[in-house]
């Protein structure tokens, strides 16, 4: 399980218990539904028309290859939602705990790990333009929430030493990115929910880290 997975479990376990909510979720944010939505997005519409349960298993290897500069060996799935009715995937290497690709999916409109629950609980929200009908990361950070047809998905991965195309890493230290960087890595990871949605980009791309 890698650092940024668990960040994620004490952010849901912490939220869920303020919300009163009982989830059998394992990751991403909690809290309760509705909420407001980040600065420049569209309301969440297509919520009302979620789906009973949605998938992640389905992706390939190829789908999540290209943040990782390791190769893909495996994945583990596990469902995720108040009713077990979405799913976590976690791409891994062979070490199973260093590059990882850790992938969230549940109808919008879940009240333990939905849309409306993310962005209720966005302190300081950046649109993303290119990721589902509508999406944002948080200041600082570079892991998407998406929502596109009442389905949210929110990706995020082990380690920023991972991503290919990297400028060069001193003494081995995880890069600080800026905001621009941090847009360009949340839209590379939007790729895969992209996969997902059957929408949109779907092929990353990492070549502005480098520049």
């Amino acid at each position: 399980m890698t650092r940024r997975t668990i960040a994620r479990l004490a952010v849901l376990l912490c939220l869920g218990a303020l919300a009163g909510c009982t989830s059998t979720s394992t990751a991403g944010p909690a809290g309760n539904a509705g909420g407001n939505q980040p600065a420049g997005q569209p309301a969440a519409g297509g919520n009302q028309a979620a789906p009973k349960s949605v998938t992640c298993k389905q992706l390939p290897n190829d789908a999540v290859q290209g943040l990782m500069t390791n190769p893909v060996t495996g994945d583990d799935v596990s469902p995720v939602g108040v009713d077990s009715d979405g799913q976590q995937c976690v791409f891994h290497d062979a070490d199973s705990s260093g590059q990882a690709v850790d992938i969230i999916v549940v109808p919008a409109s879940d009240p333990a790990v939905g849309y409306d629950v993310a962005t209720q609980h966005a302190t300081s929200p950046v649109p993303l333009t290119g990721v589902g009908d509508q999406a944002f990361r948080e200041t600082g950070d570079f892991s998407p929430y998406a929502e596109h047809g009442g389905v949210m998905c929110t990706v995020s991965i082990g380690t920023s030493i991972q991503l290919p195309d990297l400028p060069a890493i001193t003494d081995g230290h995880s890069p600080t990115f800026t905001e621009d960087q941090n847009t360009l890595i949340a839209l590379a990871l939007g790729t895969v929910c992209n996969r997902i949605f059957g929408t949109g980009n779907t092929t990353p791309d990492l070549s502005g880290l480098s520049s």
